[in-house]
Parts: C-alpha cells; sequence; structure tokens
C-alpha cells in the first residue's frame, strides 16, 4: 500500500516539473517577464491593437476596396455593440480602426451625424440644464 501511494507521490512530482510553453496567435503578444513562457490568457490592451490592424488590413486588402483606388471616403461610425459574452472594451477598439484607416490618407471621420453627434447635444443639453 505505501509502495503505491510513493509511487503516486512520485509520478504526481515529477508531472508537476513538466515545462509547457503556452503560444499565441497574437505576434505582438509579448511574455511575462516574471514567468518566461507564459501568456495571459485574458484580453490586453495589445489584442485589441492586434484585432483592429487585422480587421482594417482585411478590409483594405478586399476586391470591394481594391476596385475604388482613387476615392477619399468620409465615415460616419455609430455606436458598435458588444455581442459577446467577452468583456470587450468597443470605443477602444473602434477608436484605434479610426486611427488606422484615418492614418491611410483615404478616409476621413465625421461627428455630424450619428451617435458621437447624439452624444454631443446630449452633453450640451446636460450642460445647459446644470448651475454651472
Amino acid at each position: 500500500m505505501t509502495n503505491k501511494i510513493l509511487l503516486a507521490v512520485l509520478c504526481i512530482g515529477l508531472a508537476a516539473c513538466q515545462t509547457n510553453q503556452v503560444r499565441t496567435s497574437n505576434p505582438m503578444a509579448e511574455e511575462s517577464k516574471d514567468h518566461g513562457d507564459f501568456v495571459a490568457f485574458g484580453l490586453q490592451g495589445v489584442d485589441f491593437e492586434y484585432a483592429a490592424r487585422r480587421a482594417v488590413d482585411q478590409f483594405l486588402e478586399s476586391g470591394w476596396f481594391q476596385r475604388q483606388p482613387d476615392r477619399e471616403w468620409v465615415v460616419m461610425m455609430g455606436e458598435v455593440v458588444n455581442d459577446t459574452t467577452f468583456n470587450i472594451d468597443t470605443a477602444s477598439m473602434t477608436s484605434r480602426m479610426k486611427q488606422y484607416l484615418v492614418r491611410t490618407g483615404r478616409f476621413a471621420f465625421t461627428a455630424a451625424v450619428g451617435q458621437e453627434a447624439t452624444r454631443t447635444v446630449q452633453d450640451y443639453r446636460q450642460l445647459k440644464k446644470s448651475r454651472l
């Protein structure tokens, strides 16, 4: 009986010494400074940066966009809703996507219509009612 317990403890001890390298599909992710091969499994800012850049790159490489080579676009972006179970900061992601699109020189964004205009009007009305 003691041999079986000793053998079980030895097996568990050897299994605990096993190191598995954690990999990520995000080439921009950095490895942890404390734990060499460990990469966090939660969503981090670098993940949003990567997702925003990939989405914009895929759009710019699309056949539809390639057929419009000399056009400049004025874009109105409404509110983006997170329809997942993950806690995703959609405002941060869309802000990064806007930055990438503007840097191409082919896009300009407007707040004259859409969600940003509505938010501006709401802020104005709230300030007008306040005693500031």
